[in-house]
């Protein structure tokens, strides 16, 4: 997610909105999604386009491993039944499951499944209101010889989906990929048990996914195929599943002994931000950043940009858009005894920005603070959610760090998750409204695990305003759509108003600026043709238009046909 763009896709996603909804009713320290029998665990989320949150996790209800969903509204309300609406229930177990947004508040949904005694990758669409949408057993999207461990999952820019995974059909762990339509079919020219990513010998693991804005999708891992220590590799697939860069993929990172822990964010320009923990110098890990460009070559210095040199552990980087094609990287620090979360800026030129030079402390309170999540403030900042023993027992903190390094929130972070028992942070999304949606398995009553989410505001509460500043504008469909290759984008204001009116992906990524500052009352309109902010064609998918006042928002979506 980016800049304001990033008032993310769960926005965007969404019919449009005045601002943060009323009547919250978020409970202290968290809402259930499911409290049902025997343990909830592994927990994942995408936001539902309306301030709200879709759940889906790890379920033991029925004895073996099954997947379960839950939706909750923006005021925390649960929308698919008390303790989630049952995704699959085959035989053996249902793991890992991974999750994208379908573009119209519900999800697509993928897993590793046993049910054959072997691992397979299956796949399976839930509707805004919590109803399957595909085969009730699941759409399979490889039943290839060998297991294969699910690990990604993104957006096709058209309302499917693209996964990959760690496939072992020829013995050593390689990487696949599969795309999967809105109507959970296999398009061609894409095979039935997936495309090759990288399929040399030895190790591919720990994979990022990231939705190409060109169509496709961006896929990094860490690799072993020198046999002696492991990389950082990068591939570009198109929508098509061919391979945009070097066959098995290009060179993020190859120093001397390992680089491991991959985390990745697009840049706003077609290419990526990508961190790592690197153990070059032979002592300790640091943190390490390179930004790859659209055709796959490396940005930034050949070895990276160091983040960090402090002393200690500094480990699990995690990357957020910074909207002005850097970003802002988080990771856990041991530079004392107790590991703490620290973060840094870097800017699109590879430069960091914030001081001191090895990160600014986002929380170094007492005992251990573990970074779980980030996401965009949609202002240029990050919102960090950590584990936190500082009261003797786990619980979870989160702090806003702003554009300029400074953190927002009271010092030490705000806390979120507390109570008995033990809990763990899992994932987070932007709210829409420059908060924060969390969720965790939580241990509060003391036998088994449940699910639990919340809300946190822009301010660091997680309380709601009881009314919503009216927006006085109104935004039109635009003309033609789907369209090619120009569209008619058109909105009125009530009266004269400082405005941004601008062109996003699906990603939430700022492609076009159709206009920016004061405008008079009245009806304004303003053609499309499809191109980026360089004038570079943009490629066929749905693209969301956004008009962002003082007082709030309004969107609308439009599909690039070419």
């Amino acid at each position: 997610m980016r800049f304001a763009g990033v008032l993310a896709l769960t926005l965007l996603f969404a019919l449009p909105f005045d601002s943060t909804p009323a009547g919250a009713s978020w409970a202290t320290y968290g809402n259930p999604a499911s409290q049902a029998a025997q343990n909830q665990v592994n927990a994942k989320s995408i936001s539902d386009g309306s301030g709200g949150i879709v759940l889906i996790w790890e379920d033991y209800r029925n004895g073996d491993a099954d997947v379960y969903a839950q939706r909750l509204n923006a005021a925390g309300v649960p929308q698919w039944g008390t303790d989630g609406v049952l995704v699959v229930d085959e035989a053996n177990g249902q793991e890992s499951p991974a999750l994208v947004s379908d573009g119209s508040g519900g999800a697509i949904i993928a897993w590793q499944d046993n049910r054959t005694g072997q691992y397979d990758i299956y796949a399976q669409g839930v509707n805004a209101n919590g109803t399957l949408k595909w085969d009730i057993h699941g759409v399979p999207l490889c039943q290839a010889i060998g297991n294969q461990v699910l690990q990604v999952i993104t957006t096709d820019g058209a309302g499917g989906a693209i996964a990959a995974w760690r496939d072992l059909r020829n013995g050593d762990s390689d990487i696949y990929a599969q795309r999967i339509t809105s109507a959970g079919t296999i398009p061609a020219p894409w095979t039935t048990d997936g495309m090759p990513v990288c399929v040399l010998t030895g190790l591919q693991t720990d994979l990022r996914i990231e939705a190409d804005p060109r169509g496709g999708a961006f896929i990094v891992w860490r690799d072993r195929r020198s046999g002696t220590s492991s990389d950082i590799y990068a591939q570009s697939i198109t929508a098509s599943g061919a391979p945009r860069w070097t066959t098995n993929g290009v060179i993020v990172c190859d120093a001397t002994l390992d680089q491991l822990g991959p985390a990745i964010a697009l840049d706003g320009r077609f290419g990526l931000v990508v961190a790592w923990y690197d153990f070059r110098n032979g002592t300790h890990y640091d943190v390490w950043a390179q930004r790859v460009k659209p055709d796959g070559t490396r940005r930034w210095a050949t070895p990276g940009i160091q983040l960090t040199a402090a002393l200690g552990q500094q480990t699990m980087p995690i990357v957020v858009p910074d909207g002005q094609a850097g970003a802002i990287v988080g990771w856990s620090d041991s530079r004392v005894p107790d590991p703490d979360v620290y973060a840094q800026r870097v800017d699109s030129a590879g430069v960091a920005k914030w001081l001191p030079a090895d990160g600014v402390a986002v929380c170094a309170s007492d005992s251990s603070q573990f970074l779980k999540t980030a996401v965009s403030d949609g202002f240029g900042g990050a919102i960090f959610g950590w584990d936190d023993d500082r009261a003797g027992f786990n619980e979870i903190f989160a702090q806003a760090v702003g554009a300029d390094g400074a953190t927002h929130w009271t010092a030490g972070g705000v806390k979120i998750g507390t109570g008995a028992g033990f809990r763990t942070l899992t994932t987070a999304n932007p709210d829409g409204y420059h908060g924060a949606l969390f969720a965790w398995q939580d241990f509060r009553p003391g036998v088994n695990c449940d699910v639990y989410a919340y809300r946190i505001t822009s301010v660091g509460t997680g309380v709601e305003p009881t009314a919503a500043p009216r927006v006085p504008a109104r935004i039109y469909p635009a003309r033609p759509n789907p369209f090619n290759p120009n569209t008619v984008l058109e909105f009125s204001l009530e009266a004269a108003s400082s405005v941004s009116f601008s062109v996003y992906d699906v990603q939430g990524r700022r492609v076009r600026v159709l206009t920016e500052g004061t405008l008079g009352a009245g009806r304004h309109a303003y053609r499309w043709d499809g191109t980026d902010q360089q004038g570079r064609p943009c490629g066929s998918g749905i693209y969301f238009v956004r008009l962002s006042l003082p007082q709030g928002s309004r969107s609308t979506s439009i599909t690039l046909v070419r």
